[in-house]
């Protein structure tokens, strides 16, 4: 507390709370004139440049259910984070738009250990590489998709990545 009052401005940081205690941190910063940071401001910073460098695209868990005909994971350890998304959201039997059922494909970029299994009940294809390197190859996927040519540094990931490029071009949703 002597801390807090002798300083002209406070920061206030890393608060993982529930509502009641965000509430009683918001009211010590504004009794001290003070700044707020949430415990994941990094990452909130981080997805704030790519919003204002390349746009932000979403979806909802209803729009891949019923539209999607390729549903691309990255580096996303999906069946242990989100236990029953491929049952209940990509292998499904009925959907709005049910006619992209039979087409509906599976696309994995990341570590191999952590691609969905064959249980996903879709034709899946998975690109491995290691989670460092999930950023240069998204890039040249970008890339691809837009049209330019396959850098010769792609190595073996380069016929998944023009593969994966063409399906991207020719999806529906």
């Amino acid at each position: 507390a002597s801390l807090i009052k002798a300083s002209k401005r406070t920061l206030h940081g890393g608060w993982g709370t529930d509502v009641a205690g965000m509430r009683a941190a918001l009211r010590l910063a504004e009794r001290c004139n003070g700044l707020m940071d949430h415990m994941h401001g990094a990452a909130s910073l981080r997805n704030l440049h790519v919003l204002q460098q390349r746009g932000w695209h979403t979806t909802t868990l209803g729009e891949i259910h019923n539209r999607a005909d390729l549903i691309v994971l990255v580096g996303a350890e999906v069946e242990r984070a989100f236990p029953r998304f491929l049952a209940r959201h990509v292998a499904v039997r009925h959907a709005l738009q049910g006619e992209r059922l039979g087409s509906r494909r599976l696309a994995y970029l990341g570590p191999a250990a952590e691609a969905p299994g064959p249980d996903s009940g879709l034709p899946t294809d998975i690109i491995p590489m290691p989670r460092d390197a999930l950023a240069e190859n998204l890039r040249t996927l970008q890339g691809l998709v837009a049209g330019h040519r396959m850098p010769p540094s792609t190595g073996k990931r380069g016929a998944g990545l023009k593969a994966l490029a063409a399906r991207i071009t020719a999806a529906a949703y």
